[in-house]
């Protein structure tokens, strides 16, 4: 008689449909990711400056509530927010239709200027480790002994990056524009602001995609997950440099030939991540209504989204072929 009945038994478990095998990915990496003190630091940190813009919608509704105070905060806002002429003179002629016009340049502002830099400083403690210690401890090894497609994995990978990038654009810009309708004097707001929410959605997925999808890429290309953290921050940092001095350089070139004109940050802005996500959030929240403009922009996304994900999914099948 044998001591131990070996050979396939019936499972009793609950089964999960086949279409949910990312998900239980992405739980494991979000998991994994809020064991660490930094990341639940930043995630703190990054709803701080809703507060901030919160006063900002607060003291933009009250003047707009009184016509008597219309320019006094306007004079205020506008030594944070990039407030132009033409805008000033739309709110004084109807305050009602450029409500919403200064509601996304206040959010444009959220998104590009304290979230823009979270984003970067989050995805590199969030991604690098993903794909890199999965390669290095072998552990490909055992998601792919079960029934997961290299598809299914990438997408679990990619759900655990976009779940904590959310957490800092889609989740405080819809908190903000509530927080917005809520401290406005009459509800009438949300038939001038409707559009909003939708509006935060795609900037926060036109930030998302393009980050987790590159972020992630290098990580699948370095086992070593230190490397990945220093090449995501290269192209940021270089970048940033880049625009500022050939900015710099063509604004010179500008003045000397006695040429007035501002000189288009969008010439430059391909050299930049940073700015060039900016820019094409900037369309996106309606305050440039010519895509020609950010077209490039929004090209040169689209190209590193896809050449990363071919990239990515190439490679995290590479350790298995013979």
């Amino acid at each position: 008689m044998p001591l131990h009945d070996l050979g396939y038994r019936r499972w009793d478990g609950e089964l999960n449909p086949q279409w949910t095998r990312w998900w239980v990915i992405a739980q494991t990496g979000i998991r994994l990711s809020w064991r660490s003190r930094w990341l639940r630091r930043m995630l703190t940190l990054a709803w701080l400056p809703a507060i901030l813009f919160g006063i900002a919608v607060f003291t933009l509704e009250n003047a707009i509530g009184r016509s008597a105070d219309i320019d006094m905060g306007l004079r205020v806002l506008s030594n944070h927010f990039p407030i132009t002429d033409e805008l000033r003179e739309e709110v004084r002629r109807d305050p009602s239709q450029a409500r919403s016009t200064l509601w996304a340049l206040i959010l444009l502002s959220f998104f590009r200027i304290p979230q823009g830099f979270l984003i970067v400083m989050l995805t590199a403690l969030i991604a690098p480790p993903l794909i890199a210690q999965d390669i290095r401890s072998r552990a490909y090894l055992l998601y792919f002994s079960r029934p997961i497609t290299r598809l299914e994995y990438v997408f679990g990978k990619l759900a655990t990056v976009a779940a904590y990038l959310s957490m800092i654009t889609l989740v405080p810009g819809v908190v903000l524009y509530l927080l917005g309708v809520g401290l406005s004097p009459s509800l009438s707001v949300v038939a001038d602001t409707w559009d909003l929410p939708l509006r935060v959605v795609a900037a926060s997925v036109v930030v998302i995609i393009p980050t987790a999808t590159f972020a992630l890429c290098l990580s699948s290309l370095l086992a070593e997950s230190r490397y990945a953290t220093f090449c995501w921050f290269v192209p940021w940092v270089l970048g940033w440099f880049a625009f500022m001095a050939m900015t710099a350089m063509t604004e010179q070139a500008a003045y000397m030939q006695g040429q007035s004109e501002v000189v288009r940050s969008g010439k430059w802005s391909l050299l930049s991540p940073y700015h060039a996500l900016g820019d094409v959030e900037t369309w996106v929240f309606g305050l440039e209504s010519n895509f020609g403009r950010v077209a490039p922009q929004a090209l040169m996304l689209s190209l590193v989204t896809l050449i990363s994900m071919g990239v990515l999914l190439r490679r995290v099948v590479a350790p298995m072929r013979v």
